[in-house]
């Protein structure tokens, strides 16, 4: 018979007991953001968010596993969700470790400050970390090069996107370009052909891309009549930049074996005021 002890409290003094194969599943986001005025870069960061997701789901510590994480020469800072995460008193600068909880549902998990993956919102993902970068991490993905040439009337604009070769290659890419209000249904003159942003508020347009090989260009033009706004560039990689080496195992709160498998992903947002 059960003794009526809380649930989970005596896991750790069970070691006969049988537990099912854990697997946890992670998500490392990181996101790099920065602006250029011309050719000058003005500011540039990394932030990025580990999130996990345990099978199969278990009450109370059951799903309770031991997260390890080192190569942490670039990482400045690192948040953790007091609800389902705790450091261990071993934790140093260069490898940290830490004890974690899932939670019976997902919505009893505090959110993190800033946000969680994407991929975790509105699924049984739940962040674990937040973390920035060193100020002085500033990877180049892909550069960017942007040109006007006058023309009658306006001007030509003229934007070359070569992606790094050192990198993984970059996906749903999108450049917009914020232009004045124009007039009729139509954009303006583009190659290859540019969409509205928004049809109603004909004020951008914008180029869809799906992939570009590592050390691939896109060549995008734009007939101009007015000022020209930010120019924004929008792409991922499977390419994080942290270089972090994750690793999962047995938690004292949970005897029996873990094992893990992670995606990792690189958001970038690049921004160039001309």
């Amino acid at each position: 018979a059960e003794s009526g002890a809380a649930p989970g409290e005596n896991l750790a003094h069970e070691p006969r007991r049988s537990l099912p194969p854990l697997l946890v599943s992670g998500a490392i986001d990181e996101e790099l953001t920065s602006e250029y005025k011309g050719t000058t870069l003005v500011s540039s960061k990394i932030e990025g968010t580990l999130s996990t997701s345990i099978s199969p789901q278990l009450p109370d510590n059951a799903g309770a596993f031991r997260l390890s994480i080192a190569s942490l020469d670039k990482v400045a800072h690192v948040q953790t969700n007091p609800s389902v995460a705790m450091r261990a008193p071993e934790s140093g600068t260069h490898e940290q470790h830490f004890e974690c909880i899932p939670p019976p549902s997902i919505s009893a998990v505090a959110a993190l400050e800033g946000g969680g993956s994407d991929d975790a919102k509105g699924s049984k993902y739940f962040p674990l970390l937040r973390y920035s970068l060193k100020p002085e991490v500033k990877p180049v993905p892909f550069r960017l090069q942007v040109k006007t040439q006058p023309k009658s009337g306006g001007a030509i604009l003229s934007i070359q996107l070569a992606a790094n070769p050192s990198f993984a290659a970059l996906s749903a890419i999108s450049v917009t370009v914020a232009v004045a209000k124009q007039p009729g249904e139509k954009p303006p003159p583009s190659k290859p052909a540019a969409t509205w942003v928004s049809p109603t508020e004909r004020t951008g347009v914008v180029w869809k891309e799906a992939s570009l090989k590592p050390g691939g260009k896109l060549v995008f033009q734009l007939a101009v009549t007015g000022p020209i706004g930010l120019i924004v560039t929008r792409c991922q990689t499977v390419t994080p930049v942290s270089g972090m080496r994750v690793q999962v195992s047995p938690s004292p709160a949970r005897p029996g074996g873990v094992s893990s498998k992670w995606a990792r992903r690189l958001r970038i947002r690049h921004t160039t005021q001309l």
